[in-house]
């Protein structure tokens, strides 16, 4: 996620809930589908994550799909496939695999006892097991600390403060969302309702600059 916001950054200079809501487990399952926008440059493309449990198994998927053009050429494309397995609030092994049209990255965090694992593109680190990723799907993000980073394994150190209750437009519908700051390494802006669901996210790169991902309607 780092890269695209820095990617999009890039383009300025072109020419032209309670923390853990109703369950640990977070939301319920369904096919959450986001749009995202830029601040700027509109719209840039849409996120589609997909839960479902099994028991006590809990599985994540994840497909990101992002085109940014400039005078009928494409400056920036991203497709981005994210993977996680959880066993009831332990999250067991995260994988990212991205094409950028010209590179491939790979990112895989595999708990191993009270480690885990991070190999970024062959270069391995480790976190403490209940390390989470920044992957936004998860109302817990919220009762982080610290948190490792989906572009490359980084530690993060955040901090989130309750900014109270909003409302939040999804699918026409006006919804009610508990709103969290998250500060520190990064910055981010989140809206989960009372069910763990996410509703809107947006990351803050400095000035005016904002990538919003805007939930286009509850799950059926």
């Amino acid at each position: 996620m780092l890269r695209l916001v820095l990617c999009v950054g890039l383009l300025l200079g072109l020419p032209h809930l309670a923390a853990r809501a109703s369950t640990p487990w977070g939301p319920p399952d369904g096919t959450y589908a986001y749009t995202i926008e830029h601040s700027e440059h509109g719209k840039l493309g849409t996120q589609t994550i997909t839960i479902q449990t099994d028991g006590e198994t809990r599985h994540v998927s994840d497909d990101r799909r992002l085109k940014v053009e400039r005078l009928f050429v494409t400056v920036y494309r991203e497709d981005t496939r994210i993977e996680e397995l959880w066993q009831g609030t332990d999250m067991q092994s995260y994988s990212r695999v991205s094409d950028y049209g010209d590179e491939v990255t790979k990112l895989t965090a595999t708990r191993q006892g009270d480690r885990l694992v991070i190999d970024n593109d062959g270069k391995i680190s480790e976190l403490p097991a209940d390390t989470l990723s920044t992957h936004f799907w998860n109302p817990m993000l919220v009762e982080q600390t610290r948190l490792f980073s989906t572009e490359d394994g980084t530690l993060l150190k955040v901090a989130f403060a309750s900014a109270g209750v909003e409302e939040v437009v999804v699918g026409g519908q006006r919804l009610k969302a508990n709103r969290f700051e998250m500060t520190g390494d990064e910055r981010r802006s989140f809206w989960f309702d009372d069910q763990g669901r996410l509703l809107m996210m947006q990351l803050h790169r400095g000035g005016d600059e904002i990538v919003t991902f805007r939930l286009k309607a509850l799950p059926g």
